[in-house]
């Protein structure tokens, strides 16, 4: 009987993957740049789940150990009936308890579909304990004012306040004051430039008051498609507060024929904030790649790159689930699972369980691989291998 409801739970699993209106951006690697023998190094993941309005439910990260997959961190996300993100939370993973442990999270008040506060709590002796908390005043539809507290003794003690400026409609000037010994002294100033016809951010200027006037510290600038996918993002670094030494940049690759819209994807969590206009949804089509580098003083040099895996990746490959391209026994698998190729081929495998979380991942390097499976639950997996030839799924059953 037991056997008989994984199937039907697996079964109904492919049904609703078939069926699904959208696809979704599965997980993103990164891969370390080693400038010595040029080549690239796979060092982490960080996987995606989605609630069934598409929204980013939880995204939780891993490190590489000898090609097992570690558990670093994992943050999770709640909405409200009309989409606005309410609450995220962090957590870590303790390795030596085998237990997430929770950090932080913030939690999101709205009224009449418009954010009015913001509390962010620190996990302490097993509780959550209040830490910050912010309130945003409006004229019209705007956010006019904002103060912000730190809890201290029991209590919200007032310690900063900020004013939005708008130009067309759009924050152009965050600033904000502190309030020290008594007296409230102007301290931070964010500026948000933008294009003249989109109105997209492509330059936002971060200044600090240094006692007379307002000194640039940092900003960002980014180059933006005629479709508003960002191309490029530049991060740079003043310290006489005229001159901008560059210090990392990210640039993107994109296909040009599909929508990122058409995916499930972690972009849109955070909607409020570009409904603001301070925030540009990043990428317009699917994106496929980021290449991130640092300045040396010099040039550019390569530091890492991330690459984007969706639920169609297997789209525009041949399908050899029904060849003897691949094998895989014994199967129903205790332990050790083994898989093997008709011929040799760069390959990659995952192992998915039956809500579409992949739980495993693996090279193959060679005719042969073992599969340790001896961590998982019982119950029935998806496995598929992919190559440049083309990719094959197999059904596992764990007991």
């Amino acid at each position: 009987m037991k056997q008989q409801l994984l199937f039907l739970t697996f079964t109904l699993f492919l049904h609703l993957t078939a069926v699904q209106s959208q696809e979704a951006l599965n997980y993103i690697t990164l891969e370390s740049y080693d400038t010595s023998t040029e080549s690239y190094l796979l060092t982490s993941k960080e996987e995606y789940t989605y609630n069934p309005n598409g929204q980013l439910k939880k995204a939780e990260r891993y490190y590489l150990d000898s090609e097992v997959w570690i558990k670093i961190s994992k943050e999770e996300f709640v909405y409200d009936s009309n989409s606005n993100l309410t609450e995220n939370t962090f957590a870590i993973w303790i390795t030596a308890t085998n237990q997430w442990s929770n950090t932080y999270k913030f939690v999101t008040i709205y009224s009449n579909n418009r954010m009015t506060g913001q509390i962010s709590y620190e996990w302490l002796n097993g509780e959550w304990t209040p830490d910050e908390k912010s309130d945003f005043m409006y004229v019209l539809n705007n956010i006019d004012t904002f103060n912000s507290y730190d809890w201290i003794g029991g209590q919200w003690i007032l310690d900063e306040r900020g004013v939005l400026t708008y130009n067309s409609g759009k924050i152009s000037e965050i600033t904000t004051e502190e309030f020290i010994n008594s007296n409230w002294t102007q301290s931070a100033k964010t500026i948000y430039i933008r294009n003249v016809t989109t109105g997209k951010v492509e330059e936002v200027i971060y200044q600090e008051w240094d006692g007379s006037k307002w000194k640039n510290e940092d900003k960002d600038n980014y180059t933006l498609d005629t479709k508003g996918n960002i191309i490029s993002e530049i991060y740079s670094e003043s310290d006489d507060g005229t001159s901008w030494q560059p210090n990392y940049k990210t640039e993107y690759t994109y296909d040009a024929s599909k929508l990122m819209s058409n995916y499930y994807n972690p972009y849109n969590r955070d909607s409020f904030y570009y409904d603001l206009s301070i925030e540009n949804f990043p990428h317009y089509n699917k994106v496929l790649t980021n290449l991130a580098s640092y300045h040396d003083g010099t040039a550019w040099i390569i530091d890492s790159r991330t690459t984007y895996y969706y639920s169609d990746s297997t789209m525009n490959l041949k399908d050899l689930s029904d060849s003897n391209f691949v094998t895989v026994y014994p199967n129903p698998v205790k332990n050790t699972l083994n898989i093997t190729l008709s011929t040799y081929t760069p390959a990659n495998t995952s192992l998915y369980d039956v809500t579409g979380r992949m739980v495993l991942q693996q090279k193959l390097q060679a005719l042969n691989t073992t599969l340790n499976l001896e961590t998982l639950s019982s119950g029935v997996y998806l496995l598929k291998v992919f190559t440049d030839q083309g990719f094959a799924t197999k059904r596992i059953t764990k007991n």
